[in-house]
């Protein structure tokens, strides 16, 4: 797979000690800022996909289930972007089928995220 990248993050102005949303190197424990994809990318069910807000870690992207945690809480907030924590991660290499769905090659590496929302 790709090296690490350096950990970037950013924090509300004021440092208010509120989370830090994650730029680069998703793990568990992370917040991270996904982004619909747009109407073209979307699952074999047809639900769109979100990608991670990165700076140079790219391809990783909300698990489906996680998606519907994020809708089920708050769907006008998630049709735009879901903030959340990182609980899993999943580690895999494109498919044929995988680039089709995400845009990427065969061959490719990326990961699918769990994520649960952020408490208001």
């Amino acid at each position: 797979f790709l090296p690490p990248a350096p950990r970037l993050s950013l924090e509300a102005k004021g440092g208010s000690g509120g989370p830090k949303i994650s730029l680069s190197a998703f793990e568990e424990g992370d917040v991270a800022l996904f982004m619909p994809l747009g109407k073209q990318r979307v699952d074999a069910e047809g639900r769109a996909l979100y990608m991670a807000f990165n700076m140079e870690c790219p391809r990783h992207y909300l698990d489906s289930e996680s998606l519907a945690s994020f809708m089920e809480a708050d769907q006008s907030k998630a049709e735009s972007y879901c903030l959340g924590k990182i609980v899993g991660k999943e580690g895999k290499v494109a498919s044929d089928d995988d680039s089709d769905t995400y845009g990427i090659s065969p061959g490719e590496p990326f990961w699918v995220c769990t994520a649960v929302p952020l408490p208001s």
